[in-house]
């Protein structure tokens, strides 16, 4: 928490209005192993939910982040959840595609999304959200295009030292095709330190 309080106070004063944080960033990364826990999945009001808030209020900057949610019944969903600068929960949204195979066993952890996705003011600006492999499907994009988002957030995280070029290139032109512009944020390991990358489009006109 010091750590990400820390990236936050420096973008609040370099005067960026939002951060996003990469897909479960606040956790290891809990789908390379194919037994869930119970410790990795919180509700609304759990820690990594309210340190979110929390952060966002104090540095006044709007925060969107992904955690595990588990809902009244006790099915869990990779949830994102977006703070505005008063630290508001504005937004929600669960991820639907969920990949499973060796290294990723998403499907162990958590359920396929089950609502349908809503465009809603954040920031200044229409913006939709989506979560990493949900961008490598044409539907989020076309349909968040039909309600006139200007943007869609997908927070991404992919395991191991390749960054698929492929499926980014993909979802940038299919952003393109709709006219809407792109965040996505991702970090992935390599030994003992972190590399991240921020996929930022901004469609021709």
């Amino acid at each position: 928490g010091h750590q990400l309080g820390a990236r936050l106070k420096q973008a609040s004063r370099a005067g960026a209005g939002l951060v996003v944080l990469p897909e479960l960033g606040l956790d290891p990364r809990v789908a390379t192993r194919n037994e869930p826990r119970d410790r990795d999945a919180e509700d609304e009001t759990g820690p990594r939910a309210t340190m979110c808030a929390e952060l966002a209020r104090t540095h006044r900057i709007a925060v969107i982040t992904t955690v595990i949610l588990r809902d009244a019944k006790g099915r869990r969903f990779n949830t994102t959840l977006a703070f505005d600068a008063r630290g508001q929960l504005r937004n929600s949204y669960r991820k639907i595609h969920l990949p499973h195979e060796p290294g990723v066993w998403e499907a162990s952890h958590y359920e396929p999304g089950n609502q349908p996705p809503r465009v809603f003011e954040f920031a200044g600006l229409r913006v939709g959200l989506q979560i990493c492999s949900d961008l490598n499907r044409p539907f989020g994009c076309h349909l968040r295009g039909a309600q006139q988002a200007d943007l869609i957030v997908a927070p991404r995280r992919h395991p191991g030292e390749h960054v698929p070029s492929l499926a980014n290139r993909h979802a940038r032109q299919r952003c393109h095709q709709r006219g809407l512009s792109r965040v996505s944020q991702s970090s992935a390991r390599r030994g003992d330190a972190h590399r991240r990358s921020l996929g930022s489009d901004r469609p021709r006109r």
